[in-house]
């Protein structure tokens, strides 16, 4: 894999904080060349052109936000066959999954022939406003790994 985009939403700045682990993780794993932005920054035209995209968002009320729920449905209108997809959220109380199990549905029926390709990652905050919870960053280095292992030619 040549070039990872991962695009996020971060009210808090803990999401961002999760994607910037992910990318500092897949620079370490060798990955050439990987990008993070805001998803109210992302060029969806350019984004479609890498090999992986990874796509964050606080767990908001049951779900993604609306922002990230735009992008995914954006992505549609791109031919993403070959590409490899993972998602991941920042959740706290009793959240755990639900904006990355919505948001990799809402991206599996629209684009039946793209990979996702491993399960979401969800992590802890203490609090709205965080911080992240101890060793959940761990979590996202593990995630990063998982993604990096993928081959788009597998």
């Amino acid at each position: 894999m040549q070039r990872v985009a991962i695009v996020y939403e971060s009210k808090y700045g803990n999401t961002a904080q999760v994607a910037e682990a992910i990318r500092e993780a897949l620079r370490g794993a060798g990955v050439p060349e990987v990008v993070s932005m805001k998803v109210d920054s992302a060029d969806v035209n350019k984004v479609a052109t890498f090999d992986a995209i990874l796509v964050g968002s606080p767990n908001h009320i049951g779900g993604p936000t609306r922002r990230v729920k735009k992008f995914i449905r954006s992505l549609a209108a791109f031919d993403l066959s070959g590409k490899r997809l993972a998602f991941f959220d920042t959740y706290i109380g009793g959240d755990f999954g639900k904006a990355v199990a919505k948001m990799e549905n809402e991206f599996k029926a629209r684009n039946k022939d793209t990979l996702v390709v491993t399960p979401g990652l969800s992590l802890r905050v203490d609090g709205m406003k965080g911080p992240v919870a101890e060793g959940e960053l761990a979590k996202g280095v593990a995630f990063a790994k998982l993604v990096a292992e993928q081959r788009v030619d597998a």
